[in-house]
């Protein structure tokens, strides 16, 4: 099955908004930048305005300069420069002197490393934090997602997509946040006498996802078609699998610098799983221009009891919930484009009261 959003523009890195905080990797320790900018130290003394915490005793009491630059007759973006540190300055692993913040970039003073966030960016973290989980020994592992997603996005690597159930709605997320949802973004199960020619037209130069879950020999054929085209006229792969070991083992090797990002499973996040339907809910709220989620507690804690597989079952749930509760049965269930019999046994089933 081959499902399609058809659109114009290239595929890039999208988020390129004015850069606002600088934060620890791995932690929620953050670094506000001044409003409205002005120039500032970075460092260890009690003096500087953006007094760094290093537990490491490698960035010195002085290490750098943050300068706010004009740039295009009104944008202000932030250079950092450094001032005669004693272990230096880099930016993604590259020591420089100095360099133009851009969202998402890693900025190392000695061994501390800071991200580079603008408010676009701040969102992104958000959802993949919902994604992947907000305990602090997950953290590591959403910024090393965050910079997959970024690589990915620069054509830089392939992905691969490990988790259960349905994981379009999570890519799909991820894609418009990162490119854009005016980039195409085609979700690809293989069936039988799948036309991998056709599948690849059809992604254009947007995202192509491809599910192995069935038919692995269809799925590489895919891959093996988009390898074979000239790079600049390819779409981006994601390969899908809820197994990190087969059949995607032998894929893996096919891809071009492949990168993983695993989504846990949700029965190890029963401790999250509350927070996941109060997102989801305020998500669902703000799309139809609501100021809060008309639902009840008692209502999310009794979703909170269904034995949910993916976040796009929780998502879908939530959805129901705030459309039953903002517009009762009838109008709740023309706005899904269900018929109000289907609603309610719905909510009977989940223990809702309609």
């Amino acid at each position: 099955m081959l499902v399609s959003t058809k659109t114009v523009r290239r595929r890039s890195w999208r988020i390129q908004d004015v850069v606002v905080r600088l934060r620890e990797r791995g932690t929620d320790r953050v670094y506000g930048l001044p409003v409205p900018p002005i120039a500032c130290w970075m460092g260890t003394s009690g003096r500087v305005e953006l007094q760094l915490h290093d537990p490491s005793a490698t960035v010195s009491r002085e290490h750098a300069e943050l300068v706010p630059v004009d740039i295009n007759g009104g944008e202000v973006v932030w250079k950092v420069y450094d001032r005669e540190s004693k272990n230096g300055l880099c930016c993604d692993g590259e020591q420089l002197r100095a360099f133009v913040l851009r969202p998402g970039l890693e900025v190392r003073l000695g061994s501390l490393r800071l991200l580079a966030e603008s408010k676009e960016l701040v969102e992104l973290l958000s959802f993949t934090r919902r994604c992947l989980g907000w305990a602090a020994d997950r953290q590591e592992d959403v910024d090393q997602a965050m910079q997959n997603l970024r690589d990915w996005a620069a054509q830089r690597t392939e992905l691969i997509l490990v988790g259960d159930g349905n994981l379009r709605s999570v890519l799909r997320r991820w894609h418009d946040f990162v490119i854009g949802a005016d980039v195409p973004f085609t979700w690809c199960e293989p069936g039988t006498g799948t036309d991998a020619a056709a599948v690849v037209k059809e992604a254009a130069t947007g995202t192509l996802c491809i599910d192995t879950t069935e038919r692995q020999a269809e799925a590489l054929a895919v891959v093996e078609h988009v390898h074979a085209m000239e790079h600049v006229a390819r779409p981006q792969l994601v390969v899908c699998t809820p197994d990190p070991t087969s059949p995607v083992a032998s894929l893996k090797a096919k891809l071009e610098r492949p990168t993983v990002i695993q989504v846990p499973p949700l029965a190890m996040r029963s401790s999250e799983l509350m927070d996941i339907l109060q997102e989801y809910a305020w998500e669902i709220a703000r799309a139809h221009g609501l100021s809060e989620p008309r639902v009840e507690a008692q209502d999310l804690e009794q979703l909170g009891r269904w034995p949910y597989r993916s976040l796009a079952e929780v998502a879908d749930d939530v959805l129901r919930l705030v459309m039953l509760r903002t517009w009762g049965v009838r109008a709740g269930a023309a706005r899904l484009g269900v018929s109000h019999g289907s609603l309610s046994p719905w909510a009977h089933n989940r223990g809702l009261k309609t």
